[in-house]
């Protein structure tokens, strides 16, 4: 398994080393090439955080810097269900201020921000001709999805005890 990620994180470090092979970057008094990567956390990214950990990067002359965005679950929590798209499993302020500082803490990544995609709202109708009923019944459903949202936001844009 180490191998399969060596060789992985071998492969995002080659093609992060093309892109910059063109740049005006200089290196560091290490000899190293400083590249930042921009990225939204997911679990296909993988091989780029086992090349930061492991070193792998830094082998291949590479200092390497991902600048990570936490997506945040921003779905409507009702009833002890969910409503909405469930594109993250970070839903409360604490595990979100959990993983942020994890981040923060670990050498070679830096927190660029959270974001969330509110597609309970943005992405359905709610005004269907003919279906009166229905179309006040997603307006609520909007409305009460973006004010839990914008609680949480405020959570953790102003986090107790940090």
């Amino acid at each position: 398994m180490k191998t399969l990620g060596k060789i992985s994180a071998l492969a995002v470090a080659g093609l992060l080393g093309l892109a910059a092979c063109g740049s005006d970057a200089e290196e560091t008094a290490d000899g190293l090439t400083p590249l930042t990567v921009y990225h939204i956390t997911t679990v296909d990214s993988t091989p780029l955080y086992l090349g930061v950990e492991e070193g792998f990067f830094e082998e291949e002359g590479l200092d390497v810097e991902v600048k990570i965005a936490l997506d945040i679950d921003a779905g409507l929590r009702l009833a002890g269900q969910h409503v909405g798209p469930k594109r993250s499993p970070l839903h409360e302020a604490d595990r979100v201020l959990e993983l942020a500082r994890a981040v923060v803490a670990r050498p070679g990544f830096r927190l660029a921000g959270v974001m969330t995609y509110e597609g309970q709202v943005a992405g359905v109708p709610d005004d269907v001709p003919g279906e009166r009923a229905k179309s006040a019944i997603v307006r609520r459903l909007k409305r009460a999805s973006m004010s839990q949202l914008r609680t949480r936001r405020a959570e953790i844009a102003t986090p107790h005890g940090a």
